[in-house]
């Protein structure tokens, strides 16, 4: 694992939705495909694991996520939760599975979870300088502890991960009241970068959510994690001029921090079968790269598991021992390609597709090959099963309308799925 930062850091992924392709292939058959086996498990002994998609999806825990968080304990495995959510942190992350509909047991321990709330505190700690000007789109995050009801936010993840001390070196805004200083933002950005192109970063716009719907209080020395302000109404939302505001402050010198590059949202099926899934950052990433291209295009940065802070901080801060271990010996599981696998790929570890979210196999010949998940499996509840010697060649899939880790009905026969191939042909060749 001591290569993690170099190799993270030299490489260069501009997202899987703007990787172009050719879609001749398409119509082609598709290569029978790679399903996990032991072969390819065996020598795993730390494992880095997304949440959304993979241990829950809205409103229930996927089937056999129990049973693999059960099993990571009683065989000492080292393990780390990974979240993309940029507006929580662990507590938040262990306040959930608390919850009935994701109990979790025994407690999910804060050190074992890694968001990109953090990873973004730590890119900045690491990259802006004294005197920055950063902008925040937020949300906030509310859960129970007890009696006690905790706010949570993007703000409060970068202040904590940073440390008080750095962070109150910064200008560190979530909105802007007044339209004449955001213009004062942009003059100085501007200034600075016809001034010094070669200079330290100084000025940053990070995307924390797709669903602005909150705001921190406007004075400067905010400090109190229960001073958040909570508006489920939305402070802003989107509009022309929020959108014109960010494109603003990227061409005239900002550095743009996308949290995550998903496309979608695990999705919580309807019951006649419908598609529910929702949008998730990576397309509005996608609009604001193709907004400012060519003046600014090489200003965005990467974010959530696309960053050394996210795969650092997964790899080395919270699995005890992974840093001894070479990078054969950790997997990346995850039901997002575009985000699990590509960052997983990128760290130089094995990835593990699980079909309990957002991506088929079929999808995976939409993605450039060094993208893709090294194999496939139908949740991760049959990681415990295949290094346990009990692997299957078939798997089920709940009848419409059931969501993961929920049976179907009395009598109802799971649909039998013929398994799907991955595609040998590479779209982005």
């Amino acid at each position: 694992m001591s290569r993690c930062v170099v190799v993270l850091l030299c490489a260069l992924f501009e997202g899987a939705t703007a990787q172009p392709f050719n879609a001749d292939w398409l119509a082609k058959p598709v290569e029978p495909s790679k399903q996990c086996t032991k072969e390819d498990l065996k020598d795993i002994k730390a494992w880095m694991i997304d949440l959304d998609g993979c241990m829950y999806i809205p409103g229930s825990l996927v089937h056999g996520a129990q049973k693999f968080y059960h099993w990571l304990r009683d065989t000492k495995k080292s393990y780390v939760f990974l979240s993309n959510t940029a507006f929580k942190g662990p507590i938040g992350v262990q306040a959930k599975f608390k919850k009935r509909e994701y109990l979790m047991e025994p407690e999910v321990p804060i050190d074992h979870v890694w968001t990109a709330g953090q990873a973004l505190g730590l890119f900045l700690k690491e990259n802006a300088t004294d005197g920055s000007y950063i902008w925040l789109i937020q949300r906030t995050a509310k859960y129970k502890i007890g009696k006690d009801t905790i706010y949570d936010s993007c703000y409060n993840q970068v202040k904590l991960t940073a440390g008080q001390e750095k962070f109150s070196k910064w200008q560190v805004r979530t909105f802007f009241p007044r339209e004449e200083e955001f213009h004062d933002w942009l003059k100085k950005a501007n200034d600075y970068i016809k001034a010094s192109p070669d200079a330290p970063q100084k000025f940053f716009f990070a995307l924390c959510t797709e669903k602005p719907e909150d705001r921190h209080s406007d004075d400067p020395s905010f400090s109190s994690i229960q001073k958040i302000e909570y508006r489920p109404d939305g402070y802003m939302g989107w509009s022309n001029t929020v959108l014109d505001m960010m494109i603003r402050f990227v061409k005239n010198g900002a550095t743009f921090i996308n949290t995550a590059p998903d496309q979608l949202e695990p999705e919580k099926k309807a019951p006649d079968g419908v598609t529910m899934h929702t949008g998730s950052i990576g397309p509005w990433t996608a609009w604001i790269k193709d907004a400012i291209y060519p003046k600014g295009w090489k200003r965005p940065d990467k974010g959530g598991k696309l960053t050394a802070s996210m795969g650092y901080g997964g790899c080395h801060r919270n699995m005890t021992g992974a840093d001894k271990l070479k990078l054969e010996q950790v997997a990346m599981v995850g039901d997002n390609i575009a985000s699990d696998h590509t960052g997983g790929n990128l760290l130089g570890v094995k990835t593990v597709l699980v079909l309990s979210g957002v991506h088929s196999v079929e999808d995976t010949k939409f993605f450039c090959k060094e993208n893709r998940p090294t194999c496939w499996l139908k949740d991760v509840g049959e990681i415990p099963k295949i290094l346990g010697g009990q692997q299957k060649s078939t798997y089920l899939r709940p009848q419409a309308g059931a969501a993961a880790g929920v049976k179907p009905p009395a009598g109802a026969e799971p649909e039998q799925i013929v398994a799907e191939g991955v595609s040998e042909e590479d779209p982005c060749a």
